[in-house]
């Protein structure tokens, strides 16, 4: 009998021996392996097995981050990780390739507790980018061969394959079908990482080509305490803004109160992927140079000679960048600034070998420095648009507010600041200007769209469009139905900065905006130029009911005494408040549908608008006369009765609880609008084209 200690040693000499099998010595040690184990009690089969297992190459499938200095992301930030197939092993393998598969390698999401949140493939990729696969097809797989001791690699953007996930604690894994003779997976280590929230404090969104096909959405992300703000640029995918290409790539940090502004590619330009990056802050820019959000070159910070500066959105991108800005220069006098940027890398550009990483961006490389050109301005811009084709000039609209009027000016220049055209007057008007952008519609012209909203009505809009050699067009004209209200008085909430507009590559208006709430409202506008009144025309019946009742204006008499008494005794009524809506705009028709209800005595103390001047100078008749009877009720009640023609504004969002919408915008994706909007937190809520969100 042979004491436990001594049968340990036999067996830790066979174990070696049997790891060491090769070639013609097999049987001669598989037989002292069995010889010495056999006294441990294993039998010829298990000692066989185990010989044969070494003879294996030993696979390993390991993943990690590409975030190890910050492995914290902020929401929508992209999740790059790296995923390795090692063959530790003494002898080549053929394994199924990393690259070139659409059913493997699986990428999953963890919770912090292990459980599965996704998995995703190359097929979900497909399908998320809108691809139509069909039904998956059976692949011949790809494979290669892997030498002893050499390993392959590839990499992930988590959120390209699924959803970008909220603040929490996530874990990483992959697992991948290493043989096509077998139907087993090898599965990675799991890789621990955190999303925290993030204060979003400036954005811009531009299009990778001239067909708006795929947009371009920077942002720049505000995370803890501490830390500086980051600078994200993400690309959609192709004909779909609610799916990232690529999420929210980081370009760097980002001095606080940074603001950003994307080039557009004019058109027709078509699918060339690059595009530039401005980051202004103070007195300073950088630019960035990136192709499909990888950042190409970058530049140092650039001095300019201006304060109060205000950068233009969408500045002109030529293969060089004509960067613009608002300001005032250093003796106090407003200024139109210019300058070209070239890159111009020292090297050139590395090609990506299949499987590796992009390369960093490349430190500057030799360039002339640019000189800026100011060109003098009558007043300071408080909003500023650029519009342009391939060559020639640079119109600029610049938009000028005070407490009673807005106004609304032009000047072209070239690219070296020279004005085409000085700068012009165009119109002052006593509306709001909300929105002023180029009219991305029209090819091969300058021309804009601007957005205007009644002070006295907020919900009552004007869509203008004027070209690049200053005529104007008004294009739509029309009230909003569920406008936002304000609380108590229930009259329409003021507008504020945080609203999107924007018509249609088909000219279908679309709008965007959030309310004190945080509640975000949008969609396509329905626009109807019936006269007849609605029940949801009647934005405040209660306040309408009450002005007719007290009869402190000649309008408010006339219109009250020309309902019946049974009309009267039923909006008295208090108890039955859906009736009484219903009612009003039954009562109401019927007033339209008289006689005249304008005299000059009576209408003394209202402020007509131009439209209700023009139409009674026409003296109308018939269905002309209900559409004039119409616009002097609503001149008369501006607040309590929506604007005609009107417009439905169907798609209400609420945020979820400690949470807020801000920073709307739209994207005009293949003539199929969808709309966005950030949460307080950090993260990105898309709407569809049918009002529904994405995810």
């Amino acid at each position: 009998m042979i004491s436990s200690g001594h049968s340990c040693a036999q067996a830790s000499l066979a174990k070696y021996l049997a790891n060491r099998v090769r070639g013609k010595h097999k049987n001669l040690l598989f037989l002292l392996c069995y010889g010495l184990l056999g006294c441990t009690g294993l039998s010829k089969n298990d000692i066989k097995s185990k010989i044969e297992e070494t003879k294996m190459p030993k696979l390993e499938l390991v993943a990690s981050s590409q975030a190890v200095n910050s492995p914290a992301l902020v929401p929508e930030q992209s999740a790059f990780f790296d995923v390795a197939l090692r063959n530790s092993g003494d002898s080549p393998v053929e394994v199924v390739d990393l690259d070139g598969n659409q059913q493997t390698p699986i990428f999953e999401l963890y919770s912090d507790s292990g459980a599965v949140l996704a998995k995703a493939d190359g097929d979900d990729l497909f399908s998320r980018f809108g691809a139509d696969t069909g039904e998956p097809m059976p692949e011949k797989l790809a494979v290669r061969s892997l030498p002893a001791g050499k390993g392959l690699s590839s990499w992930v953007d988590l959120w390209s394959y699924m959803e970008p996930q909220k603040k929490g604690q996530y874990f990483f894994g992959a697992r991948h079908k290493v043989s096509r003779d077998s139907a087993a997976f090898e599965e990675s280590n799991r890789v621990p990482f955190e999303i925290v929230d993030a204060e979003v404090q400036s954005y811009d969104l531009a299009y990778e080509d001239s067909s708006q096909s795929a947009s371009f959405l920077a942002w720049i992300a505000k995370p803890v305490p501490g830390e500086l703000p980051k600078l994200l640029l993400r690309l959609s995918a192709s004909g779909n803004q609610c799916t990232a290409q690529r999420s929210g790539n980081p370009l760097g940090p980002v001095p606080v109160g940074s603001r950003v502004t994307l080039s557009w590619n004019p058109r027709p330009a078509v699918g060339r992927g690059f595009g530039w990056v401005a980051v202004t802050s103070r007195n300073q820019v950088q630019f960035i140079r990136h192709f499909r959000t990888r950042p190409e070159w970058k530049s140092e910070s650039l001095e300019l000679p201006l304060s109060e500066a205000l950068p233009c959105p969408g500045f002109p991108d030529r293969e060089h960048a004509i960067f613009l800005a608002t300001g005032k220069n250093p003796s106090g006098q407003p200024v139109l600034l210019g300058m070209i940027v070239r890159d111009k890398p020292e090297t050139p550009i590395p090609a990506v070998p299949k499987g590796q990483l992009p390369p960093p961006a490349r430190p500057s490389g030799p360039m002339k420095k640019p000189v800026p050109w100011m060109t003098p301005l009558k007043a300071m811009p408080t909003r500023v648009a650029c519009s342009f084709a391939a060559s020639g000039g640079i119109a600029v609209l610049l938009v000028a507010e005070s407490e009673e009027q807005s106004s609304v000016s032009l000047i072209v220049v070239n690219e070296g600041g020279n004005p085409e055209q000085e700068e012009k007057a165009l119109y002052k008007t006593s509306n709001r200007i909300l929105v002023v952008s180029k009219d991305n519609r029209t090819e091969g012209s300058a021309s804009f769209v601007i957005l205007e909203s009644e002070r006295r009505a907020f919900n009552h809009l004007v869509v203008k469009r004027v070209s690049g050699t200053g005529a104007v067009e008004v294009l739509h004209d029309f009230g909003v139905v569920d406008w936002p209200r304000r609380g108590g008085d229930g009259k329409p909430f003021e507008p504020s900065a945080e609203l999107d507009f924007k018509l249609s590559l088909e000219g279908k208006p679309w709008l965007a905006l959030t309310d004190s709430d945080g509640n975000l409202y949008g969609g396509a506008l329905a626009i109807s130029d019936s006269p007849v009144i609605a029940e949801q025309d009647l934005v405040n019946p209660v306040s309408l009911i009450k002005l007719l009742r007290k009869a402190d204006s000649p309008v408010s008499v006339h219109v009250w005494n020309r309902f019946p008494q049974s009309v009267r005794t039923g909006l008295e009524n208090e108890q039955v408040a859906a009736k009484r809506r219903q009612l009003l705009a039954v009562s109401l028709n019927q007033v339209l549908g008289g006689d005249s209800i304008y005299t000059e005595e009576r209408f003394a103390s209202v402020n007509l608008s131009q439209k209700t001047k023009d139409l009674l100078k026409q003296k109308p008749q018939g269905d002309e006369l209900v559409y004039l009877n119409r616009k002097l009720l609503e001149d008369a009640f501006p607040q309590e009765l929506i604007g005609c023609p009107r417009a439905v504004l169907a798609h209400v969002h609420k945020p979820e609880e400690n949470m807020r919408f801000k920073f709307p915008h739209i994207a005009d994706i293949r003539q199929n609008c969808s709309f966005s909007a950030f949460t307080t937190q950090g993260s990105l809520f898309h709407i569809g084209a049918s009002g529904d969100p994405c995810h």
